[in-house]
């Protein structure tokens, strides 16, 4: 009787989750475009500011990858 509960416990516990085809689509278009602008704003600050914008360029950079790493995930 108790490897009947052993099993079923087991059996719950193993189940994963997993998004939706549009929630990931939605995903990775949130972490795109969170990406994009923050790329396009480092383009718009003061040249003098290289270390500002190169920290905006590699954040955006890190959203865009987070995009594709919940779109293929």
């Amino acid at each position: 009787m108790s490897d009947s509960k052993d099993d079923q416990t087991q059996a719950k516990v193993k189940v994963v989750y997993e998004d939706c085809l549009p929630c990931k689509l939605t995903g990775a278009v949130a972490f795109t475009g969170v990406g994009g602008y923050l790329i396009h704003e480092a383009s718009k600050l003061d040249p003098s500011l290289v270390r500002r914008r190169t920290n905006l360029r590699l954040i955006g950079l890190g959203f865009i990858a987070l995009a594709a790493y919940r779109l293929y995930k």
